[in-house]
């Protein structure tokens, strides 16, 4: 569901609703993610690049 929600939302609202901030970290690099859709996200939230 996190790949669905940040692949395709065009809402900041949906990824409030859809995503938890220490889930997502946990399973990010797990995630499969477009390379330049994960740069963006690495590159704004830097704990993202950094994350286990």
């Amino acid at each position: 569901m996190y790949e669905r929600v940040i692949r395709e939302s065009m809402r900041v609202e949906d990824l409030r609703t859809y995503l938890h901030g220490p889930t997502l970290r946990r399973v990010w690099h797990h995630l499969w993610l477009p390379r330049k859709v994960r740069g963006l996200w690495e590159s704004r939230f830097r704990t993202l690049a950094g994350a286990a």
